[in-house]
Protein backbone atom coordinates (compact mmCIF):
# COMPACT_ATOMS: atom_id res chain seq x y z
CA UNK A 1 0.00 0.00 0.00
CA UNK A 2 1.42 3.37 -1.02
CA UNK A 3 4.66 1.71 -2.09
CA UNK A 4 5.26 0.04 1.28
CA UNK A 5 5.23 -3.73 1.68
CA UNK A 6 5.68 -5.06 5.18
CA UNK A 7 6.36 -8.61 4.02
CA UNK A 8 8.96 -7.40 1.51
CA UNK A 9 10.62 -5.33 4.24
CA UNK A 10 10.90 -8.37 6.52
CA UNK A 11 12.21 -10.59 3.72
CA UNK A 12 14.72 -7.88 2.82
CA UNK A 13 15.92 -7.93 6.44
CA UNK A 14 16.49 -11.69 6.18
CA UNK A 15 18.33 -11.32 2.89
CA UNK A 16 20.46 -8.53 4.36
CA UNK A 17 21.31 -10.84 7.28
CA UNK A 18 22.35 -13.58 4.85
CA UNK A 19 24.68 -11.15 3.08
CA UNK A 20 26.06 -9.56 6.24
CA UNK A 21 24.54 -6.18 5.38
CA UNK A 22 24.00 -3.76 8.31
CA UNK A 23 20.61 -2.84 6.81
CA UNK A 24 19.25 -5.95 8.55
CA UNK A 25 19.44 -4.39 12.01
CA UNK A 26 17.79 -1.17 10.88
CA UNK A 27 14.93 -3.01 9.20
CA UNK A 28 14.29 -5.23 12.22
CA UNK A 29 14.30 -2.17 14.51
CA UNK A 30 11.67 -0.56 12.28
CA UNK A 31 9.62 -3.74 12.68
CA UNK A 32 9.82 -3.35 16.45
CA UNK A 33 8.42 0.17 16.21
CA UNK A 34 5.87 -0.22 13.41
CA UNK A 35 4.96 -3.89 13.88
CA UNK A 36 2.75 -3.31 16.95
CA UNK A 37 4.38 -6.11 18.98
CA UNK A 38 2.62 -7.74 21.92
CA UNK A 39 4.97 -9.44 24.34
CA UNK A 40 3.72 -12.25 26.57
CA UNK A 41 5.60 -14.20 29.21
CA UNK A 42 7.25 -16.49 26.66
CA UNK A 43 6.03 -15.17 23.30
CA UNK A 44 6.12 -12.10 21.15
CA UNK A 45 3.57 -11.48 18.41
CA UNK A 46 3.45 -8.73 15.86
CA UNK A 47 0.48 -6.96 14.26
CA UNK A 48 -1.36 -7.39 17.57
CA UNK A 49 -1.17 -11.15 17.05
CA UNK A 50 -3.64 -11.02 14.16
CA UNK A 51 -1.29 -12.16 11.36
CA UNK A 52 0.67 -15.29 12.31
CA UNK A 53 2.29 -15.39 8.86
CA UNK A 54 3.99 -12.10 9.70
CA UNK A 55 5.43 -13.69 12.81
CA UNK A 56 6.77 -16.54 10.67
CA UNK A 57 8.43 -14.08 8.29
CA UNK A 58 10.01 -12.24 11.21
CA UNK A 59 11.22 -15.47 12.81
CA UNK A 60 12.89 -16.46 9.53
CA UNK A 61 14.49 -13.06 9.08
CA UNK A 62 15.79 -12.88 12.62
CA UNK A 63 17.23 -16.41 12.58
CA UNK A 64 18.52 -16.67 9.01
CA UNK A 65 22.16 -17.79 8.92
CA UNK A 66 24.66 -14.98 8.67
CA UNK A 67 27.05 -14.53 5.77
CA UNK A 68 29.91 -16.20 7.63
CA UNK A 69 27.79 -19.08 8.93
CA UNK A 70 28.98 -22.55 7.89
CA UNK A 71 25.37 -23.45 6.99
CA UNK A 72 25.35 -20.99 4.07
CA UNK A 73 26.16 -23.00 0.97
CA UNK A 74 28.34 -21.50 -1.71
CA UNK A 75 27.03 -22.24 -5.18
CA UNK A 76 29.23 -23.83 -7.79
CA UNK A 77 29.44 -22.59 -11.36
CA UNK A 78 27.37 -25.47 -12.77
CA UNK A 79 24.27 -25.21 -10.52
CA UNK A 80 21.99 -23.62 -13.19
CA UNK A 81 22.75 -26.29 -15.84
CA UNK A 82 20.05 -28.79 -14.79
CA UNK A 83 17.46 -26.01 -14.67
CA UNK A 84 18.50 -24.69 -18.07
CA UNK A 85 18.22 -28.18 -19.53
CA UNK A 86 14.85 -28.68 -17.91
CA UNK A 87 13.54 -25.41 -19.34
CA UNK A 88 15.22 -25.30 -22.73
CA UNK A 89 15.17 -28.95 -23.78
CA UNK A 90 11.36 -29.08 -24.27
CA UNK A 91 11.49 -25.77 -26.17
CA UNK A 92 14.23 -27.09 -28.46
CA UNK A 93 12.29 -30.31 -29.06
CA UNK A 94 9.13 -28.38 -29.95
CA UNK A 95 11.10 -26.11 -32.29
CA UNK A 96 12.64 -29.15 -34.00
CA UNK A 97 9.22 -30.77 -34.45
CA UNK A 98 7.76 -27.53 -35.81
CA UNK A 99 10.67 -27.13 -38.23
CA UNK A 100 10.25 -30.75 -39.38
CA UNK A 101 6.53 -30.21 -40.05
CA UNK A 102 7.28 -27.08 -42.05
CA UNK A 103 9.85 -28.97 -44.15
CA UNK A 104 7.32 -31.77 -44.86
CA UNK A 105 4.71 -29.34 -46.17
CA UNK A 106 7.04 -27.80 -48.74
Amino acid sequence: MLGISLSATVVTAGAARLQGDPLEGALLRVGEVVGAPITGLTTKRYALGLLPIGDAFLAWSATAPTADSPTVHRLTWWWPLPWLLLCWLPALLLATVARGRTALHR
